[in-house]
C-alpha cells in the first residue's frame, strides 16, 4: 500500500540518514584522534625532551658526584698529611726540648771547666787556643833559629814494625804529588790532598803505638803546663801514611800549619822500611838542617814549629 511505501522510505531514509550521521561521528572521531595523536605526540616529544634533560642532569650529577668524591678523598689525605705533621712537629718538639737540655748542661760544665781554667797560671792562658786557631799564641815556645825535631831511633820494634808494614801492605793508597797516602782517623785536608774526607777508624794495629805516643804527649804537655792534670794535653787522633816505592818517590817541601792540628798537639813521623832523609829549612834565613830516619825510628815536631820550618822529605 502505498502508506507502506512511504513509511518503507521514510526508514531507508532514516537509516540512510542515520548511517549517514553515523559515518560524520566516525570522521569526527578520526579527527579527533588524529588531533589527539598529534597532542600526544607532542607530549611524547616534550617528555623525551624532558627525558633527554634529565639523563644530561643525571650525567651532570654523576660527574659533579665524581668530583666531590675525589675531592673527599683530597681533604681525607689534608687531614691524614695535618695529622701526620702534628705528630712530626711533636717528635721535633720533644727532640728539641732534649737538645735544649743537652745544651744547657754543656754550657753549665763548660763553665765550670771555664772557672777551672782561670785558677791557672797566667802563663797557661796561651795554651787555651782553639784546636781551629790559625796561628800559635805562645811566642816563648819556639824560637826561629831552634830546629824543633827530635829523632829517637829503634822506637817501634821489629815485631811491631813487621805487624803494621803486614798491615799497610793489605791497605789501598792514592796517588798523590810524589808519593802515595792513606789516612786513618779524623779527617786531614791540606793542600793538594788526596785522602778521604770520611776515613777508617784509627785501626787497632797502631793502637799500642799511640798509647806510646800520647803518653809522650801528656809528659811534654805537663812539663810545659805543670799543674794542668793528666787529661789536659790533646789527645791524638789522626794519621797519615806516606808510602815511598823507589828513590823518584818524594815529599814537597812544606810545612804542617793546617788550622785543624791543634797548637799544642806534637806531630810524631815514624818511618818504616828503608832510610830516608829529612830536610828542615828555616823560613826565615835559608839555614837547612838534616835528619836520618832509619826504619822503626821516631821523630817528632811541636805544631808551633811548622810556622818557621819547612820540611821535604826523600829515600836515600
Amino acid at each position: 500500500p502505498p502508506g507502506i511505501d512511504a513509511h518503507n522510505s521514510v526508514t531507508n531514509e532514516t537509516l540512510i540518514l542515520r548511517i549517514s550521521n553515523l559515518s560524520d561521528d566516525n570522521a569526527t572521531l578520526r579527527k579527533q584522534l588524529s588531533d589527539d595523536n598529534l597532542a600526544l605526540n607532542k607530549q611524547i616529544i616534550s617528555l623525551e625532551d624532558k627525558l633527554t634533560a634529565l639523563v644530561a642532569d643525571t650525567d651532570r650529577i654523576n660527574s659533579n658526584y665524581k668530583e666531590i668524591a675525589k675531592r673527599v678523598v683530597g681533604l681525607s689525605d689534608i687531614t691524614a698529611g695535618l695529622n701526620h705533621l702534628n705528630l712530626q712537629q711533636e717528635q721535633t718538639g720533644q727532640a728539641m726540648k732534649g737538645l735544649s737540655n743537652k745544651l744547657e748542661q754543656t754550657m753549665k760544665e763548660m763553665s765550670e771547666k771555664i772557672g777551672h781554667l782561670s785558677d791557672r797560671p797566667a802563663h797557661i792562658s796561651h795554651s787555651t787556643s782553639s784546636a781551629h786557631d790559625s796561628r800559635p799564641t805562645d811566642p816563648i815556645t819556639i824560637t826561629p833559629t831552634e830546629v824543633h825535631a827530635e829523632i829517637t831511633p829503634k822506637f817501634v820494634g821489629d815485631d811491631e814494625c813487621n805487624k803494621i808494614t803486614d798491615f799497610l801492605s793489605k791497605t789501598e793508597f792514592k796517588a798523590e804529588n810524589g808519593h802515595s797516602v792513606a789516612s786513618f782517623g779524623h779527617p786531614y785536608s791540606y793542600v793538594g790532598s788526596k785522602t778521604s774526607s770520611n776515613p777508617p777508624e784509627l785501626p787497632s794495629v797502631l793502637q799500642p803505638l799511640l798509647n806510646k805516643l800520647n803518653i809522650i804527649q801528656a809528659r811534654v804537655y805537663e812539663q810545659k803546663y805543670p799543674g794542668s792534670g793528666p787529661n789536659s794535653a790533646p789527645l791524638l787522633n789522626s794519621c797519615l801514611v806516606n808510602k815511598f816505592t823507589g828513590t823518584d818517590s818524594y815529599l814537597s817541601e812544606h810545612s804542617d800549619d793546617e788550622v785543624t792540628i791543634h797548637p799544642e798537639s806534637s806531630i810524631f813521623t815514624i818511618s818504616l822500611g828503608a832510610p830516608c832523609t829529612v830536610k828542615f829549612t828555616n823560613k826565615s834565613n835559608g839555614s837547612e838542617t838534616n835528619l836520618t830516619a832509619e826504619s822503626g825510628s821516631l821523630y817528632d815536631m811541636t805544631r808551633r814549629s811548622q810556622e818557621f820550618f819547612r820540611h821535604p822529605r826523600t829515600l836515600r
